[in-house]
């Protein structure tokens, strides 16, 4: 094939047409898969703060009744996730049970 300037000027400007695309792909698939890490990152993060609250506060103002009143509530959110855990684990061994009886 001969060397033909206008074919090289339009080869090159496809090239770099092609490039710009197959950034912006790369650009949102990444995108796409950190939205579910965002969530999966904020639920962690509050996990540690409750579980670590007793460093977030200082000892002088653990008294205050606010803190009380957060200190408190997270421990009741606590407490009702343990049990609604242990119904759970219970519903499910109380059906396994029910089934031997059948046999």
């Amino acid at each position: 094939m001969r060397y033909d300037r206008e074919l090289m000027k339009k080869t090159l400007v496809v090239m770099k047409r092609v490039k710009e695309i197959k950034e912006k792909r790369e650009r949102q698939f990444y995108v796409n898969r950190m939205k579910s890490n965002v969530q999966k990152e904020k639920a962690d993060n509050v996990r540690e703060i409750e579980r670590n609250l007793d460093l977030l506060v200082a000892p002088a103002a653990r008294n205050t009744p606010q803190i009380q009143k957060a200190t408190a509530a997270i421990k009741r959110m606590q407490k009702a996730k343990e049990t609604e855990e242990e119904d759970a684990a219970g519903d499910d061994s109380g059906s396994d049970a029910g089934d031997m009886d059948d046999e």
